[in-house]
């Protein structure tokens, strides 16, 4: 055909037109092939329709057969045909005189079936036929259960038998019909489960009896520990002839917290809310591993995620948790026995003495342990003692604070030499050292107290001791573990490892990923020591002591260095007075190790008066200054004219931890804050890396740090800041994402390190500011460039989600600023609207004040510090999400009330880079008027000329901050979650009103009065993918702090606690609250959970159920909770 018509086109090409009988031949020729081939495409056509029609039926009556195979038929009338006395003769093929015959005589037994067809009535059906004793079985609905219930209904189906009405009485005799229940233990044997703990009821189910077990949970028999559960049906004493599984896994919401009423740690399983609002929460205790502390942070973890326990995959989901004294839990399955039980994980236990020497090498006697080992106890000690001089050591400065880039007379710098965890042993005599500082008096009057750049080297070095813990001294006899419990009034008597572990998280390594980069690096002891496998990250932190020297310039004759402080201690003075005068008779003359420090003006809320008497920090640090009233009493003058008499723990006083000059006002903002070393599960989870800080340079340094005054009020010439050392970096919250499109595991981790600011004074570094600044780490790396070339860790800060690595180094800190210019650290953050070093002074007896300390500038919002969202704060949580277009996000909080977050630009890498750090919002709490250090004023913020510069950027980028310009109340951010395209941040109370600072009701819930809020993000505009934060008020009452909001299963749930004595601290006896919703964004949508009691009835107090030995249900008030995690 296609010939003819190419020969006919080629015809009709050549000429200009056609004759009439051309025309006509033409149609005649197509005619012809139409009548011609048109039967025969009819008949394929039906041919294949037909092929069709018979394979459909086919596949249906085989597709059929094999669903009631599958079923047994399903007791269906009109498919089973119940067939009896069916002769049966097998025979051995082409032999038919070798035959065994089955007949229907009694002697002979009988053959019963069951024929299935997939339509009986035609003759071409498909069919089949099972014998029903070798086919019977007992089927149950459902098969699988979740360790969260009270109670639960299993149904039995029976399949080629009925069950025997008399089996439904379960005190039966057993030779008789009869169920038998049994749990599996841990030795995979099967153990009968007393009847009290089960109910049985037959019920019709058409023309069949279905047996309907009623399951009584919480309690240690029937649970997941004990998976599988058996259930049998038959005759006898033995093996019964029918049986069924059902699998017991882990629960659906887990909670935990601190000790219950009753003195005993649970956790707590809920499988959520009905449609009712109400909640069955269980208490459990663990069996194996039974808790014995608080638990402070549960996850889920996923399949495929995190790893199996040895760095490979992992198979099946588990929860993990850690909490107080050290304690970590894992959820895991005995492949074995089917059983599920809770044990420990792996962790890297760390013992370290890193006695070094001035060219960073060990000393004879240091050491550094690691051991890899399956274990519920953390162990994790470090003592680092090196001498009073910066050390260089494989290209990294191991003891630095911070070094100026100035030479000569402006070379400012500063180190420790001496630092330790608080759980140092008795055995660690001699290894671990307390640094204080003296009294120089002269008879003439001259004196000094403490490091001093005015006096001579030879003055200030024997001002100087050191302590290490000696039982028989009495000034050192405490320095260990036992003077840390008796310190705090510690509630763990029998740990001595102090480790508090605040977050958990998987960490998932791919090794066969094309941009995986394994990077790796040494200590002094080991190689190769970061993380190489797949592994679970327990995070937390331990009280540690740590000194702090500084540098004083060779202008005034002499260089060196002279002490400055010593953090986390606190003495318990024997002098007839404390430096701030109090009578003080009882002390014990002791030093103590406490990881917690305050300034001079400061007082402790966590340490025990017993033990010190007076809390005020000028006695805890047994601070004494020329101006002090009692200096003489404690520090008598010498009697001989001209005769210099040194005073330090040596020689009869106490000696102080912090010095005189330049330290007395204010280190700390009269506040008291965590001196810690961080635990991590893998101590090299991290790199070793000092965290870094923002580089000052040109001539007087704080040109560029602080904003410069008219005139010379509060001008610092020199100001150095500080991020501390690598060891201080502690970490309080984990989260890793799963990049699907770069195939990645990225990881985040966020927390803080221990701070500071320097300045110089009389010609020598000095301490300013000692604080907690927080830190956000990756475990990823990449420049973000077209090509993301990599070779280290220093080839971008993880601005690129394209590589993975297996080590965590620092992502964001106060080392970063949007612009370079030391003003733009975040989008919608200007540093010159926000104060953060609020009680610097360069004077020694002068509070801070305009003329002594960077203040706000007059006429205007701004203030004299530029200042970092990092600076004197802790990030406290984070989360992964996605943006309305998919791409990845993470956003985390801060105890300060901030927010901040970070998204990558799959399009674009160059846009991911450090200028994507956004403030979602923040709270100015702390001030009693927004961007200012004045008085109340009953002025709302939208009344001010600058109220833009402190709402969030959202609003601010979308150019509608006038109706969604948002401020939050939150005074802190405890947690944060990602769902259904909302973000939830929850926090503690400030009691403020949102309308005070928000632009219009659009941003916030109801009127707007002061109440317990959480804080949404929410799209209002599809189709321009517009969205905004929202204050929604959850209760009236103003002191509901929120610790935790998790999603699970499209319902959102809120835990928290009423804070009855206003500490903004979750203790063990403040009642638990809980909320519900399936729209976070709707306030109305919010309810409170109501629970079950021991009587049966749900109500709005939060109470935990469980059944005793003997099967009785009890209550207990739900208390204390820390965390929530779900498997949905």
């Amino acid at each position: 055909m296609k010939s003819i018509f190419k020969s006919i086109k080629s015809t009709v090409k050549q000429k200009q037109g056609m004759t009439l009988v051309e025309t006509l031949v033409a149609i005649a020729l197509v005619m012809l092939i139409i009548f011609t081939f048109t039967p025969l495409f009819l008949q394929n056509f039906k041919n294949i329709r037909t092929a069709g029609e018979v394979t459909k039926s086919s596949y249906e009556k085989a597709s059929l057969l094999e669903r009631l195979i599958a079923n047994k038929g399903e007791n269906a009338p009109g498919y089973e045909i119940s067939v009896s006395d069916v002769p049966l003769t097998m025979t051995k093929q082409g032999d038919t005189d070798k035959s065994i015959s089955f007949g229907s005589d009694s002697s002979a037994g009988q053959v019963h079936g069951t024929l299935i067809a997939s339509n009986p009535n035609t003759p071409n059906s498909y069919s089949t036929f099972y014998v029903s004793d070798n086919t019977s079985r007992m089927l149950s609905f459902p098969s699988n259960l979740t360790d969260d219930f009270l109670t639960t209904e299993i149904t039995l189906v029976p399949k080629g038998f009925a069950f025997n009405a008399v089996a439904e009485n379960k005190n039966a005799d057993q030779a008789g019909w009869h169920f038998k229940v049994s749990y599996t233990d841990e030795n995979g044997k099967k153990q009968a489960v007393e009847k009290q703990y089960y109910d049985i009821v037959f019920k019709k189910d058409g023309a069949t009896n279905v047996a309907v077990f009623t399951l009584k949970g919480g309690n240690n028999v029937i649970c997941f520990e004990h998976s599988p559960l058996v259930i049998e049906y038959g005759q006898g004493v033995g093996d019964l002839q029918y049986s069924t599984e059902i699998e017991i896994g882990a629960p659906e919401i887990i909670l935990v917290g601190e000790k219950a009423f009753d003195g005993k740690y649970y956790y707590y399983a809920t499988s959520g809310v009905d449609d009712y609002g109400r909640m069955d929460l269980i208490a459990k205790e663990m069996t194996g591993a039974p808790l014995n502390s608080a638990m402070n942070d549960v996850e889920w973890v996923g399949v495929g995620s995190g790893d199996d326990g040895n760095g490979g995959d992992n198979k099946y989901g588990y929860y993990v948790m850690g909490g107080d004294a050290g304690q970590v839990r894992r959820f895991w399955r005995n492949e074995k026995t089917g059983n599920y039980y809770w044990g420990g994980d792996t962790l890297w236990q760390y013992d370290r003495y890193a006695h070094i020497t001035s060219k960073g090498r060990p000393e004879g006697d240091s050491y550094e342990n690691i051991s890899a080992e399956n274990s519920t106890q953390a162990e994790f000690k470090s003592i680092f003692r090196s001498p009073q001089t910066e050390i260089d050591w494989n290209g990294r400065q191991i003891n630095y604070l911070f070094k100026s880039e100035k030479t000569s007379m402006w070379d400012y710098k500063s180190i420790t030499s001496n630092y330790f965890t608080a759980n140092v042993a008795t055995s660690d005599s001699g290894k671990a050292f307390l640094t204080l500082g003296g009294v120089v008096k002269w008879r003439d009057g001259t004196e000094a107290y403490g490091g001093n750049s005015g006096v001579s080297r030879g003055e200030n070095e024997s001002m100087r001791t050191w302590l290490t813990y000696d039982a028989s001294s009495v000034r050192s006899k405490k320095l260990s573990s036992l003077g840390y419990k008796e310190a705090v009034d510690y509630e763990y008597e029998n740990d001595d490892s102090l480790i508090t572990i605040t977050s958990v998280g998987a960490i998932k390594i791919d090794k066969t990923n094309s941009n995986f980069i394994e990077i790796q690096d040494q200590t002094q002891w080991n190689s190769k020591v970061y993380p190489s496998q797949s592994y679970t990250l327990y995070c937390g932190r331990i009280p540690a002591v740590i000194d702090v020297w500084g540098w004083k310039t060779a202008t005034l004759g002499w260089t060196g260095y002279i002490p400055l402080a010593t953090l986390g201690v606190a003495y318990s003075s024997n002098n007839i007075y404390t430096p701030s005068g109090i009578l003080h008779p009882n002390g014990t003359g002791a030093w103590y190790p406490t990881g917690l420090f305050g300034d001079s003006k400061a007082s402790s809320t966590r340490l025990d008066v017993d033990i010190f008497k007076s809390l005020k920090y000028e006695d805890l640090l047994n601070f004494f200054n020329s101006e002090n009233p009692y200096k003489d009493i404690v520090y008598p003058r010498s009697m001989s004219k001209g005769t210099p008499v040194y005073y330090t723990a040596v020689n009869g006083s106490g000696g102080q931890a912090l010095g005189e000059q330049g330290n007395k006002y204010y280190l700390t903002a009269g506040k008291e804050i965590d001196i810690t070393i961080g635990y991590l599960s893998h101590p090299f989870a991290i790199g070793l890396e000092n965290p870094s800080t923002w580089l000052i340079t040109g001539l007087t340094g704080s040109d560029y740090y602080f904003y410069k005054f008219n005139g010379t009020a509060g001008k610092y010439d020199h100001s150095f800041q500080s991020a501390g050392l690598r060891d201080n970096v502690t970490m309080l919250d984990i989260d890793s994402y799963h990049d699907d499109i770069t195939g990645n595991n990225i990881s985040v981790a966020v927390g803080y390190t221990l701070g500071y600011l320097f300045s110089d004074y009389n010609w020598a570094t000095r301490v300013n500011d000692i604080s907690n600044m927080g830190v956000v780490y990756i475990r990823g790396s990449g420049d973000g460039s077209d090509d993301d070339t990599m070779g280290s860790m220093e080839s971008g800060k993880g601005w690129s989600l394209k590589k993975e690595t297996n080590v965590f180094h620092q992502f964001y800190g106060t080392d970063q600023y949007q612009d370079n210019s030391g003003n733009i650290t975040a989008l919608g953050w200007d540093t010159t609207y926000h104060r953060s070093f609020f009680g610097i002074s360069n004077s020694d007896s002068l509070p801070p004040s305009g003329f002594t300390a960077p203040n706000i500038i007059p006429g205007t919002k701004m203030y004299g510090t530029n200042t970092h969202p990092m600076n004197q704060t802790q990030c406290t949580t984070v989360r992964w999400g996605l943006t309305w277009d998919a791409k990845p996000q993470f956003m985390w909080g801060t105890d300060n009330g901030t927010l901040l977050s970070w998204g990558y630009d799959y399009e674009t890498p160059t846009n991911s880079k450090i200028t994507a750090v956004t403030k979602e919002f923040e709270s100015y709490m702390w001030a009693d008027r927004i961007g200012a250090a004045g008085g109340p004023t009953n002025r709302k913020l939208k009344d001010d000329g600058d109220h833009i510069q402190f709402y969030d950027y959202t609003s601010r980028k979308n150019s509608t901050s006038d109706t969604y310009g948002f401020v939050s109340v939150l005074s802190g951010i405890t947690d944060i979650e990602f769902a259904d395209d909302y973000w939830v941040a929850v926090g503690t109370q400030s009691g403020k009103a949102p309308e005070t600072y928000c632009a219009s009701q659009y941003c916030y819930s109801g009127n707007g009065k002061a109440g317990s809020y959480i804080n949404v993000k929410y799209c209002y505009n599809e189709e321009k993918h517009l969205y905004a934060w929202k204050a929604i008020k959850i209760a009236d009452e103003t002191n509901i702090n929120f610790i935790s909001i998790t999603y699970s299963e499209g319902i959102w749930y809120l835990t928290g606690y009423k804070d009855e004595n206003g500490n903004g601290t979750n203790d063990a006896d403040e009642k638990a609250y809980i909320y519900y919703a399936k729209d976070p964004s709707d306030a109305g949508a919010w309810k409170r959970v109501k629970t079950q009691g021991s009587d049966g009835k749900y109500t709005d107090d939060t109470t935990a159920v469980y059944f005793d030995a003997s099967g009785n249900k009890k209550d207990l008030d739900l208390t204390g909770v820390n965390a929530m995690a779900s498997q949905g």
